[in-house]
């Protein structure tokens, strides 16, 4: 898996440069089973990852946080992290590279602020078409996903 994550990390370093400038920063990107039944990848709306040395191991059960405590959740040092699926990986490159642009649009949405789904993050608002095509890529309206 090494290699492949390698190649992601590559490629999401000559997008990041190419269609923002170098702003965005630097996930931590993963590639694992789809356990969201049909996505191809996605960008977690907090820092999953820590360079930090945890003070005590627990789990934390996001649906129940308040709103002020997953804000300051996302302003905690750490990473986001993009996971390209698995089982999506053996589709043609230029596909891979497609979800790999799409999850960098939310990835910088998170960093501005703005949020650009709803439904548990599964419909993409006009917010979300916006900076996917100030960013090079072409979005068109799905019914189930926006």
């Amino acid at each position: 898996m090494k290699p492949v994550i390698e190649k992601l990390e590559n490629l999401f370093s000559k997008f990041n440069e190419k269609f923002y400038n170098g702003e965005l920063q630097t996930p931590i990107i993963t590639v694992s089973p789809d356990t969201t039944k049909g996505a191809y990848g996605w960008c977690t709306a907090w820092k999953a990852w820590s360079n930090k040395q945890p003070e005590q191991k627990k789990t934390v059960d996001l649906a129940a946080m308040s709103k002020e405590d997953l804000e300051n959740l996302k302003k905690d040092e750490g990473f986001y992290e993009i996971n390209i699926c698995a089982e999506h990986l053996a589709r043609p490159f230029e596909q891979v590279a497609e979800t790999l642009l799409h999850e960098m649009v939310h990835l910088y949405n998170l960093q501005i602020g703005v949020q650009d789904t709803s439904r548990g993050g599964t419909y993409h608002n006009k917010k979300y078409k916006e900076a996917a095509e100030q960013h090079g890529l072409t979005v068109d309206k799905d019914a189930k996903y926006g």
